[in-house]
């Protein structure tokens, strides 16, 4: 997508409590938060965990941001499938602009809200997400959560960002061809069936969306 990381960053992935993402080694200092977990690690410190309920993160994002982008804005801030699950948009890019320095960016990985199975999820009850889940990715119960889906498409994100003060600099759908990754038969229809629409230039309809925000806008020609 043409935006490169340069090296002695500062970041901060948005609900993860791991750092063994490629991104995040590329970083010179990390703090991740989870809104669900919810945990805050600082790479080389302890790990200090608070447990509270589900559905709170854009209070929690806002809380954080008080105590952190006072002292430490960051150059980069990742939001990996979590915002689908985010209830309050607007509080959670309001965070954000606390968060990100002038220049720093924000990047979002999230599922299509038009991709098939995100339209499924959406009609099957909450009940049911975890047995299919399991089914098709495995994964235990306590790593299911509910979602909102509010941030789901290319246009509610331009939208809600640049309402924080964020210009789309990148942005990119990436085909999804992981549902039927465990069975084999299955996954080389898929797969087929990919690369002949792309074959015609169309869009494969599994699909996640990838945004990149810039803080105060765009530079020109960063798109």
């Amino acid at each position: 997508m043409g935006v490169a990381v340069p090296p002695q960053i500062v970041g901060s992935p948005i609900g993860s409590t791991r750092s063994d993402d490629p991104l995040d080694r590329r970083l010179d200092h990390l703090r991740s938060v989870n809104a669900t977990a919810v945990a805050v690690e600082t790479v080389r410190l302890p790990i200090i965990n608070w447990f509270i309920g589900l559905g709170i993160v854009g209070l929690f994002c806002a809380l954080f941001a008080g105590w952190v982008a006072p002292h430490n804005p960051f150059d980069l801030a990742t939001l990996r499938m979590v915002a689908e699950h985010v209830t309050d948009p607007g509080a959670v890019v309001g965070a954000l602009a606390r968060l990100v320095k002038p220049g720093g960016r924000v990047v979002v990985f999230t599922v299509d809200l038009w991709s098939p199975i995100t339209l499924v999820s959406r009609a099957v009850p909450f009940g049911l997400h975890y047995p299919v889940k399991k089914l098709l990715w495995g994964g235990e119960e306590r790593d299911t959560f509910p979602t909102a889906y509010r941030m789901n498409t290319r246009r509610d994100l331009k939208r809600l960002f640049a309402r924080g003060g964020f210009g789309e600099e990148a942005f990119a759908w990436l085909d999804d061809c992981s549902a039927f990754a465990r069975f084999p038969v299955l996954n080389t229809i898929e797969m087929t069936a990919r690369n002949a629409l792309r074959k015609v230039a169309l869009r494969y309809p599994e699909c996640n969306l990838l945004g990149v925000y810039r803080r105060g806008g765009l530079r020109p020609g960063a798109i």
